[in-house]
């Protein structure tokens, strides 16, 4: 992420937040809103335009057999604990919980440690570097989490991802991640 500006980097990773979501109508709109910012961030252009040209129907078909219920098992469930310690809602839910809470920062139990909800709380970070009384805390507490959690799954999710991705899109957006690795 050295080679992005912060506001780059804000923009990559509210992107990816998107990205990560289920895809419906919603999704789609936010997906066309992203358009405008393929200025400030190139490798936005070619998997706005992906998702915005394929079929809805597929891209929820592949996002729930990815993240949510593939069989016979889930080939990448989007969260910190199954990567890190092999189930869903491990021990390192709760060191992440205290430092949500260390920012005011809620989500609910079930999502603490799901990418989107990460990837969201690395964005508030980058917002509020903006904020000088809070800039050198924050910057620490993005370059903490980043380290300690995120970069400690992220790889494996990604490769995991890469494998088991049948639409070229779902491979593209794990190709992003290694931008914060």
């Amino acid at each position: 992420m050295n080679n992005l500006t912060t506001n780059q980097q804000e923009l990559l990773l509210r992107f990816l937040v998107r990205a990560f979501a289920y895809p419906d109508a919603d999704f789609l709109k936010v997906m066309e809103t992203f358009r405008q910012e393929e200025e400030n961030l190139p490798y936005l252009k070619e998997i706005v335009s992906t998702f915005l040209n394929s079929p809805l129907m597929e891209l929820q078909a592949e996002y729930t057999r990815l993240f949510i219920t593939g069989y016979p098992t889930t080939p990448c469930p989007p969260y910190e604990s199954f990567f890190r310690e092999g189930r869903l809602m491990g021990s390192v839910v709760y060191d992440i919980m205290r430092v949500y809470q260390e920012w005011g920062v809620q989500a609910e139990l079930g999502l603490v440690d799901h990418l989107s909800t990460e990837l969201e709380f690395l964005a508030y970070l980058l917002s509020a570097t903006r904020i000088p009384e809070l800039s050198g805390k924050a910057r620490e507490a993005f370059s903490d989490f980043l380290n300690n959690h995120f970069r400690k799954w992220i790889p494996d999710f990604r490769k995991a991802l890469e494998e088991n991705a049948r639409l070229s899109v779902y491979n593209q957006i794990g190709k992003m991640l290694i931008l914060l690795e």
